[in-house]
């Protein structure tokens, strides 16, 4: 009997073993499941981050690619602008009225100038070495804004010649209206 008893405390003792060794296998299944829910978690956190990061990238980059077509069309403008001036002689006109402009304000700035330090000064300063000093700033200016002014741009001409018409309204239209385009007439057509 007594061997009896060893034999089940013994089978008691390996059981108890056994059943420790499978408590702490099933913790650390478990402590790993959990860590893998944690990871699983963090995964899930970065994707949505990364998910935000990239709805944010591709709303600024829409953004952008407006403001590009903007800019775009702006300077498809500003060019369109600049050859009509072109065209028209407009550009050089500016040009040297602004030339003149400036002639004229740099002999007159020099002028005033002489005529303050010759105030204060025993000696007495000329316009010698000014490099306007011979020439007529002032009527090379009247000349150029007489030029500037008087230039003819012949879609102005036009608009003025219809503003002295009976029917201006409807000659206006006429030359202000664009032109149908055949493709979109097809399309309304239908």
């Amino acid at each position: 009997m007594e061997e009896a008893n060893l034999a089940r405390k013994r089978t008691e003792e390996s059981a108890r073993k056994d059943l420790q060794a499978k408590d702490v296998a099933l913790a650390k299944v478990n402590q790993r499941l959990v860590g893998a829910e944690v990871r699983e978690d963090a995964e899930g956190a970065r994707a949505a981050k990364a998910e935000e990061d990239y709805q944010r990238v591709l709303a600024q980059h829409t953004t952008s690619s407006v403001q590009l077509e903007d800019e775009k069309a702006l300077n498809a403008d500003l060019d369109t602008d600049r050859q009509w001036m072109h065209d028209y002689e407009v550009d050089d006109a500016v040009v040297v009225l602004r030339a003149k402009v400036h002639d004229g304000g740099y002999k007159a700035a020099y002028t005033e100038c002489l005529t303050h330090v010759n105030a204060m000064s025993k000696k007495k300063f000329t316009d010698e070495q000014c490099r306007a000093r011979e020439i007529d700033t002032k009527g090379e200016l009247k000349a150029a804004s007489d030029a500037y002014n008087t230039l003819i741009v012949p879609i102005l001409a036009q608009v003025e010649e219809y503003l002295a018409a009976d029917d201006y309204v409807d000659r206006l239209r006429e030359l202000f209206e664009p032109e149908a385009d055949a493709e979109w007439e097809t399309e309304s057509e239908v």
